[in-house]
């Protein structure tokens, strides 16, 4: 299975180790060179939208605009956590 990095302007193909290692690893890492370094990640992400189709991508949620499996798993969620309390 191919693996891929979305970097801010391009996507490259990545091993299978660097996905977990990059996302999930320490905190400190090694350069090529040798000298270790403190990693910074984190998941936020920038959208561009196009001004034609702002009022429809950020309109209110509506019930019918989440997928039934989406809804069904999020009551079974919201069952659980109350019966452990």
């Amino acid at each position: 299975m191919e693996r891929l990095k979305f970097d801010d302007d391009r996507v490259i193909p990545v091993m299978e180790s660097n996905v977990f290692e990059d996302n999930f690893g320490e905190s400190q890492s090694t350069k090529p060179s040798g000298k270790p370094y403190k990693r910074f990640t984190n998941a936020y992400m920038l959208v561009y939208i196009r001004e034609a189709e702002r009022e429809e991508i950020l309109r209110p949620l509506t019930e019918t605009d989440i997928p039934e499996h989406l809804s069904k798993y999020s009551a079974n969620l919201v069952y659980f956590s109350k019966s452990l309390l």
